[in-house]
C-alpha cells in the first residue's frame, strides 16, 4: 500500500469514527428533555383567556375571578395557569389543567380561588406534580 493510501484510510477512519461521535451525541440531546426546577407557586388559579383579554385588571384578576368564568368552555379550552403575587403567570401543562378541571368542579368556592402550586418549572410552563386550595 502506498503513503498515499495510508493517509487516506486513516482519515477515513478518524472521519467514521468522528461521524459515530456526533451522531451519538445528537441522539443523546434529542432524547434529553431538560427537567426544570422544583418549585412551590402561591397564588390566584386563573384561565389563558381571561389573562389575556382583562390585561388590565390583571391586579385584581385573581380575587375577582369566579368558577363560572373558570368553567366556561372558552376559558377551560384556552388552559389554567397561577398567577402570582407579582402578577407572573405560569401556565399549567395538559395533566395540571385536568387537575385543575377536578379542583374547580369539587368546591363549592365561587371566588378568591387562591391555590398552592408545587411542580417543575421550564421557562414559564408549570408541569404541576400537587394542586390545592390555599387556605
Amino acid at each position: 500500500m502506498t503513503l498515499i493510501g495510508l493517509f487516506t484510510m486513516h482519515n477515513l477512519r478518524k472521519s467514521l469514527l468522528f461521524l459515530m461521535v456526533l451522531l451519538a451525541t445528537s441522539t443523546l440531546m434529542s432524547t434529553t428533555k431538560p427537567t426544570g426546577k422544583k418549585v412551590t407557586v402561591r397564588g390566584y388559579l386563573v384561565d389563558i383567556a381571561c389573562v389575556l383579554e382583562r390585561k388590565s385588571e390583571s391586579e385584581h384578576l385573581g380575587q375577582i375571578h369566579t368558577k363560572k368564568c373558570l368553567q366556561m368552555p372558552a376559558c377551560e379550552r384556552s388552559g389554567y395557569a397561577v398567577m402570582d403575587s407579582q402578577n407572573n403567570v405560569y401556565k399549567f401543562d395538559a395533566p395540571g389543567n385536568e387537575i385543575a378541571k377536578k379542583l374547580i368542579s369539587a368546591t363549592d368556592k365561587d371566588k378568591d380561588w387562591r391555590i398552592v402550586v408545587s411542580g417543575k418549572l421550564l421557562g414559564d410552563q408549570l408541569t404541576v406534580a400537587k394542586l390545592q386550595i390555599q387556605k
